[in-house]
């Protein structure tokens, strides 16, 4: 009998022990889960503001009336919030005028965004796909953006000899960071639109891309067409190049809130679901028109630290529908002879070597 119970016991104790250690490991899972969620900032998702019905972005006014009287030399009657005020260190103010001062008409402007150190990949570019003098009947003109880094002084010294080397270097006094790509891509424009008036189609790249400068002048002359159709459009508008033209690849994408994550933004820096249609920057082809307007209307426009999706801010606040090119490459395309027939821009040649081998074989192949 006593046996009896004593098992009884022991089994009403083992379950017991089970059950505390099954309510240990869910109170864990779940502690764990509300953890993860935090991190992933699904509280913050859950929280934004519909970009659909709600989307404003300070300064909160219609831009058409503006970018008329701003376009007519008219003061618009407001004062701007967002000017870029950075001194240019070197301004290469003649790069896109003539022997006798008038400025050329330049019919594609290729600017490239470059961080300082980046020598090798500038000089390759040079003889590549930034060649000026790539096509006779052409005018090209190719300027490399730069910032600064004051506590290398000996790097300064080797740009401003490249710079007197080849003059196709601007550069500003600003810090030449990641998260300071948008003043750089905003002052590249502000020296673009000031210096090179006449510019038809500007190219905007980074120094790690590949582009195919040849395909790209068959794009902007009827690009609609090229590739058989191979554009679409996101965002708002109807489905025909309007007189202002972005085009490069798009996302219609949502902020990230994983607080760990590179490009983590709070609900305080933008509280939307969404961000605005926006064309990727490591390349991206717009016409002056589109420039004008753009540049006007950050001068409106509180500043956003993450520079492509502060151009797709600009673009939805002036009514500029960027559009989806299949043959810009956000990502590394892989490469193959027939496959980059029809590339206009690939990202992911941080490498010269890989850059002047792939572009000098597209070359003879009558693709670049």
């Amino acid at each position: 009998m006593a046996l009896a119970e004593d098992w009884t016991v022991y089994c009403r104790c083992k379950r017991w022990r089970a059950s505390s250690n099954l309510k240990k490991s869910a109170l864990i899972i779940l502690v764990l889960l509300v953890i993860l969620s935090y991190q992933l900032g699904l509280h913050l998702h859950l929280a934004a503001r519909s970009y659909y019905t709600d989307f404003r972005y300070p300064l909160d006014i219609p831009m058409g009336p503006l970018l008329e009287k701003l376009s007519n030399g008219e003061d618009p009657g407001i004062k701007p919030i967002n000017l870029y005020n950075h001194r240019f260190k070197i301004l290469n103010r003649n790069k896109c005028q003539n022997s006798d001062g008038h400025y050329v008409k330049v019919r594609l402007l290729i600017v490239v965004k470059s961080a300082l150190n980046r020598v090798a990949l500038r000089q390759t570019i040079r003889s590549t796909w930034g060649y000026e003098k790539r096509f006779s009947d052409v005018t090209i003109r190719r300027v490399f953006m730069l910032g600064t880094n004051p506590s290398d002084p000996e790097l300064q010294d080797q740009i401003d000899v490249e710079s007197s080397s080849y003059r196709d270097i601007v550069q500003a006094d600003f810090l030449d960071t990641y998260f300071n790509n948008t003043v750089k891509t905003m002052l590249a424009y502000k020296w673009a639109f000031t210096n090179c008036p006449d510019a038809q189609y500007l190219l905007f790249a980074d120094d790690d891309m590949y582009i195919s400068v040849k395909n790209i002048l068959k794009f902007i002359r009827n690009p609609e067409n090229y590739n058989q159709g191979n554009v679409e459009v996101l965002g708002f508008g109807d489905n025909e190049f309007s007189d202002r033209m972005l085009c490069g690849y798009v996302f219609f994408s949502a902020p990230q809130r994983h607080l760990m994550g590179k490009w983590f933004v709070s609900l305080e820096e933008y509280p939307y679901s969404k961000y605005p249609p926006y064309v990727a920057g490591g390349a991206y082809i717009l016409n002056f028109a589109a420039l004008q307007d753009l540049y006007y209307t950050s001068m409106y426009t509180q500043h956003f630290r993450l520079d492509d999706v502060f151009i797709g801010i600009l673009a939805r606040k002036a009514e500029i529908t960027p559009y989806h090119v299949n043959e810009i490459h956000f990502y590394k395309k892989p490469y193959d002879k027939s496959g980059y027939s029809r590339v206009l821009a690939s990202h992911g040649y941080s490498d010269p070597t890989e850059l002047l081998s792939v572009w000098m074989e597209q070359k003879s192949l009558g693709a670049a």
